[in-house]
């Protein structure tokens, strides 16, 4: 507490010089410094003892293939409300749960029956839930469709040797569904240029594993070599009809 220092500033002044008033002014406002630190103390002290629901640890709550049902929604609740937890995040994990019996496809109508079952549950019992949007690595539900689906950036090439003029089919990229975006042109040197390493990687064309023990190949930096590029961006010709 600051009291102390007070009894000091006493010692070291002469009471005669200032008048009585003065004094409880004085006093008055070296304690109202000193309340707000007794109440943070209290304040921490007690939030301690009794954490916040905002403070408390919260959990994976893993939905294994949607393999759950409302009773069961309930009673997990109630044992994080019953060992002071603070909520759950739901985790609809599909794909790779194993052999856990499949339940609704998530998002579909009566998945989402049970996810209203479960946000209505943890507010009776004041607990925070939050959602993650996919199952397993599938963003989205049943009522996604292709055209709203996540897309990547899938091409092919060929090769044609000029001057010709060419009027033939362009071939298909390795890819179940796709859509023409663009076609570009460019001369090439004749030479083959040296590939740039661990482009598929840098480019996320190929994981890292369900862990990514090691990445190294996004963290490594190879300086440029002149020339080993195929072509400068300037002479790259736009053939989109």
């Amino acid at each position: 507490m600051r009291m102390p220092a007070f009894k000091l500033f006493m010692k070291e002044t002469s009471l005669g010089k200032y008048p009585a008033t003065c004094w409880f002014l004085v006093a008055c406002i070296l304690l109202m410094h000193c309340l707000p630190n007794v109440a943070a103390e209290a304040s921490l002290e007690a939030d301690w003892v009794q954490p916040p629901v905002a403070a408390r640890t919260r959990w994976f709550w893993w939905w294994l293939n949607g393999n759950v049902d409302k009773a069961s929604i309930t009673k997990d609740l109630e044992w994080m409300k019953a060992i002071g937890m603070g909520g759950g995040l739901i985790y609809d994990g599909g794909g790779a749960a194993g052999p856990t019996p499949t339940g609704p496809t998530f998002g579909s109508p009566e998945w989402r029956e049970l996810f209203v079952h479960a946000v209505n549950e943890a507010e009776r019992l004041g607990l925070e839930l939050s959602l993650s949007p996919q199952s397993g690595w599938n963003l989205g539900g049943p009522d996604v469709t292709l055209e709203q689906s996540c897309k990547v950036i899938a091409w092919s090439e060929m090769r044609l040797t000029g001057p010709v003029e060419f009027n033939g089919p362009m071939p298909v990229p390795a890819a179940k569904i796709f859509h023409d975006t663009l076609v570009l042109a460019y001369r090439t040197k004749g030479t083959k240029a040296r590939p740039i390493r661990q482009l598929t990687e840098k480019a996320l064309f190929k994981e890292l594993g369900s862990n990514a023990e090691d990445c190294r190949p996004l963290l490594e930096d190879i300086p440029a070599t002149p020339c080993e590029e195929d072509t400068q961006p300037a002479d790259v010709i736009d053939l989109t009809g």
